[in-house]
């Protein structure tokens, strides 16, 4: 090769390799002023307590989460939350991203993010179990869809604050119900809307409500500790009117998880914890 060709090519791959380190470099740049203008919003944000009762944690997040990808699942929860609140591209983002984005002081000791973690702390580091056990048949499974939110009218227009696993087989006092995590007896008894229900308080602070059932387990009562897959009761179809009245609606179990925060009691989203938990075959055979 000549002299002259040579040299031409050297520059050639010299003014390549110029480009590519420079868009890196530019990339990186970018990706970086991203993530302080992320955190400076954090840092000026206020609790958006409508976004977080949604909960929404996507499948994805699920599968890192239960397998324990993540020392701090409270924390990546709270990063992805945030991230999509603030638009950032999610889709390929690598975790030295999130771990580079978690570092920045300035969203560590934000309070917006010291609460969030706190909520998904609370809801999430109790759980051990699918309300209901999987039979051992593998069959008369139940279905549910996320129609948290959703419109009901039985003693006025209201919005749907739970999740309602639907049985297959649509008979009272089949479907054992048992607890999702350990806790206390806070509530036991008739409701009008959520007919024969009981209230569990976990260790951490959530209240996981189980309504409609067709009775409960024997001798338990109001202040009795219950351990994570113990039996409460029976799936029924109890509830709207007075104790006693069954049949308005098909058998199942209506699930609700609230937690205490600085507005007071809120609902929360149960339908992302159900997935959580079957998901991930947080079950048992009964």
């Amino acid at each position: 090769m000549k002299k002259g060709k040579f040299v031409e090519v050297c520059l050639g791959v010299y003014y390549v390799c110029l480009i590519f380190i420079t868009s890196w470099i530019t990339v990186s740049q970018l990706k970086m002023i991203r993530q302080y203008q992320v955190a400076d919003a954090v840092r000026h944000c206020k609790m958006d307590y409508d976004s977080f009762r949604m909960l929404e944690v996507n499948p994805r997040l699920i599968g890192e989460v239960a397998t324990s990808t993540h020392k701090d699942c409270s924390a990546y929860i709270a990063y992805e939350m945030l991230a999509n609140q603030y638009k950032m591209d999610t889709s390929n983002r690598m975790r030295k991203d999130q771990e580079v984005f978690l570092q920045i002081p300035r969203v560590e000791n934000t309070e917006c993010y010291e609460e969030l973690c706190y909520y998904y702390d609370t809801l999430f580091k109790d759980l051990e179990y699918f309300p209901v056990p999987l039979q051992k048949a593998g069959i008369d499974k139940v279905d549910y869809v996320n129609s948290w939110g959703a419109a009901r009218n039985f003693g006025g227009d209201r919005l749907h604050e739970g999740c309602d696993l639907m049985a297959s087989k649509n008979q009272r006092g089949y479907y054992p119900i048992i607890s999702v995590s350990d806790g206390v007896v806070e509530n036991l008894g008739w409701l009008t809307l959520g007919g024969y229900r009981i209230g569990i308080r976990a260790p951490h602070g959530a209240y996981f409500y189980y309504a409609h059932l067709h009775e409960y387990a024997h001798d338990l009562k109001v202040g009795d500790e219950v351990f994570a897959g113990q039996l409460l009761g029976f799936m029924g179809d109890s509830g709207y009117g007075e104790e006693g009245t069954m049949g308005k609606f098909p058998v199942h179990l209506h699930f609700g998880v609230y937690l205490n925060s600085k507005e007071g009691e809120m609902s929360v989203n149960p339908y992302w914890i159900l997935k959580y938990l079957e998901e991930h075959k947080l079950t048992c055979e009964y």
